[in-house]
């Protein structure tokens, strides 16, 4: 499910993107929620994550991964 004014040029698959959220070509985004605001860069892979508003993925190339509960990263996070 993406909301209005997503933009997205990368790759999402089972996920749920709230408003103004943008996927930049070359970063995936798997099995998440992600909140308003969030910006995944090139190079990111983000898989069974819930990402509170204002973040920023781009230093870290994969977050998440767990097969049990998923990884939180709190609002307003650089990573």
């Amino acid at each position: 499910m993406i909301a209005n004014g997503c933009t997205i040029n990368g790759t999402v698959h089972h996920s749920i993107l709230s408003r103004d959220v943008v996927i930049d070509e070359g970063a995936i985004v798997e099995d998440s929620i992600i909140f308003t605001n969030t910006h995944v860069k090139t190079g990111v892979h983000l898989k069974n994550v819930v990402v509170d508003k204002h973040c920023v993925f781009e230093f870290k190339k994969d977050v998440g991964y767990s097969d049990g509960e998923p990884l939180y990263i709190p609002q307003g996070a650089h990573i």
